[in-house]
C-alpha cells in the first residue's frame, strides 16, 4: 500500500488531483485509515496509469469514467474515434509549426488580408497554409507537400552561431542547401540565385549614403524586381515583393545571413529601398 505523497512522488501527480479523483469517484483509495490516511494498492495505481493515459489522448474525466464503469463501451471503436481527433489535432499542430518557422525566418508575422477578404481565422489558416507554403516548415513527412528537411534548419541555426570567419568549416553545398530553404518563404523567392549573383547585392553597398528615393537607387531596386521575376510565368504582387523586402531587417534568420555578408546598414537600407519602391509603384 501506498500513501497519498508516495503515489503524488513516485507517479508525478499532484496531491490535489488525487482528491479530485476521489472526489467525482473517478478513483478512489483502497482504503482509509482510522487516522484518515488514503492508501493506495497496486490495482489502484494501475487504475491511475490508465486514467493518466486516457487523459493524455484527449479524453474527458467524464469520458474516461464511463469507459471504466461501463462494460459495454467498445474500447476499440473509442480509441478509433479518437485517433481521428488526434490526427486533426496533429495537422493544426503542423501548421503552427509552419507558421512559427516562417516567422523564425522572416522575422515576420505573414499576414496578408488582401489576398483572402472576409473570412474567419479557421478559414485564414487553412488557405494560408498554401499560400505560406508552411508544409515546407514542418517536420511531417506525410502528405502531398514535401516538406522541409527539419535537420536543414538545424544546420541553418548551426551555422547562424558560427563567426563568419569560420563558415569554411562549411561545404559550399551545405551553404547553398540551406539558401534553398530561404527561397521557400512565401513561395515566391529565390533566395539563392539573389545570394549568388553578387553584382546585384553588393551595389546596394555603394548606395547607403543616397537618399533610398532616388532615382539611381529605385532604378537599381527595379532591376532587383526584375531579376527575382525572371523566368517566372507571372511576376510575384508588389505586396509580396514589399513583405520579401521587410526581411532584409525584421531580425528573423534570412536577415542574418544576409546581414553577415553585406552588413546591418546595408540590409536595413534595402529593406528601406524596397518599400519606397513598392509605394511609389502603387501610388503610379
Amino acid at each position: 500500500m501506498k500513501k497519498v505523497h508516495e503515489v503524488c512522488k513516485s507517479i508525478g501527480v499532484t496531491r490535489r488531483t488525487l482528491h479530485y479523483y476521489d472526489e467525482i469517484g473517478l478513483l478512489s483509495p483502497t482504503v482509509r485509515t482510522e487516522s484518515g490516511y488514503r492508501l493506495y494498492d497496486d490495482m489502484a495505481v494501475e487504475k491511475l496509469f490508465k486514467i493518466l493515459l486516457l487523459s493524455e489522448l484527449g479524453y474527458s474525466l467524464n469520458d474516461i469514467q464511463e469507459m471504466m464503469n461501463n462494460p459495454d463501451v467498445d474500447l476499440r471503436e473509442s480509441i478509433g474515434n479518437q485517433i481521428e481527433i488526434l490526427n486533426k489535432k496533429k495537422a493544426r499542430l503542423e501548421n503552427l509549426i509552419g507558421y512559427a518557422n516562417i516567422i523564425k525566418l522572416t522575422g515576420i508575422i505573414p499576414l496578408n488580408f488582401e489576398e483572402y477578404g472576409d473570412i474567419t481565422f479557421e478559414e485564414f489558416i487553412e488557405k494560408s497554409k498554401n499560400t505560406n507554403n508552411m508544409n515546407m516548415f514542418t517536420n511531417n513527412t506525410e502528405g502531398v507537400n514535401n516538406p522541409l528537411d527539419s535537420k536543414l534548419i538545424q544546420k541553418a541555426e548551426e551555422l547562424l552561431a558560427l563567426p563568419e570567419k569560420e563558415w569554411y568549416e562549411y561545404e559550399t553545398s551545405e551553404i547553398l542547401e540551406i539558401l534553398e530553404m530561404a527561397k521557400n518563404i512565401l513561395s515566391v523567392i529565390d533566395i539563392n540565385e539573389i545570394r549568388t549573383n553578387n553584382e546585384l547585392m553588393d551595389e546596394f553597398m555603394n548606395f547607403v549614403d543616397k537618399d533610398v528615393s532616388s532615382k539611381e537607387v529605385q532604378e537599381h531596386v527595379k532591376k532587383l524586381y526584375d531579376y527575382m521575376n525572371k523566368d517566372k510565368g507571372h511576376p510575384m504582387s508588389l505586396g509580396s515583393f514589399s513583405l520579401i523586402g521587410k526581411t532584409f531587417a525584421a531580425g528573423g534568420d534570412v536577415d542574418m545571413l544576409f546581414t553577415s555578408s553585406l552588413g546591418k546598414e546595408t540590409t536595413d537600407y534595402i529593406a528601406k529601398a524596397i518599400q519606397v519602391y513598392c509605394d511609389n509603384f502603387t501610388v503610379e
